[in-house]
């Protein structure tokens, strides 16, 4: 876009109590297929208008002043530390419960010493 528009809201006073910012849409250049320099002309044009408000004050005291608290955020991250709680434990219990199974059956039938696997490796370490 080339051209801007600028909307500035005074009292009359000499305060200026807004300004916003546009662009005209009809004034729309595309330069991403351009493969050679282009000239390009930036415009800008200021609309005043006069406001009953007398000063920026009056446009702080309407705002609202209680914190906003948002609600499905808060929401939304307790149920995701929840369900990758519930993830990570069901697959730490299914990776202990073959661990058991496997040394109970490995004690109930008396083979010949193997070595160690999993957390047992861990166990000397730890304890």
């Amino acid at each position: 876009f080339t051209h801007y528009i600028f909307s500035i809201t005074h009292n009359g006073k000499g305060q200026v109590i807004e300004v916003n910012w546009e662009h005209d849409p009809t004034s729309l250049l595309d330069i991403t297929d351009t493969t050679d320099s282009v000239d390009v002309t930036f415009h800008y044009s200021a609309r005043w208008t006069q406001s009953h408000l007398e000063s920026r004050d009056h446009v702080e005291k309407a705002a609202p002043e209680h914190l906003e608290i948002r609600w499905f955020s808060i929401f939304n991250s307790i149920v995701t530390v929840l369900l990758l709680t519930g993830f990570l434990a069901t697959i730490l219990l299914r990776v202990l419960k073959n661990d058991f199974v496997r040394y109970a059956k490995s004690d109930e039938e008396e083979t010949l010493e193997s070595e160690d696997t999993g957390w047992k490796l861990v166990h000397g370490d730890v304890f």
